[in-house]
């Protein structure tokens, strides 16, 4: 009877991605990358930072509509005390 050995090793990943390749008609640049790597560069850094971005106006959102909760709920509370202590 043969038994089978499992073996669970993490993998690396997918790897690499390999580089775009001009177009037929497309011509590098003048600094020898191509326009289509060029964009990918491009659009890659663009989402690299749109991601913080966001987190950071989420963040920033979400503290302003504490504080401005906590600033009328105070404002509600001092106006029952004044009505109950009033003249």
């Amino acid at each position: 009877m043969e038994v089978e050995v499992l073996s669970f090793e993490r993998s690396l990943g997918p790897g690499v991605e390999p580089a775009a390749m001009p177009a037929s008609g497309e011509a590098p640049s003048a600094e020898g990358v191509p326009l289509a790597v060029q964009l990918q560069i491009l659009s890659t850094g663009h989402y690299s930072l749109t991601s913080p971005r966001a987190l950071a106006w989420n963040e920033s959102f979400s503290r302003v509509g504490m504080f401005l909760s906590t600033l009328s709920g105070s404002i509600v509370a001092l106006a029952l005390v004044a009505q109950e202590s009033g003249p």
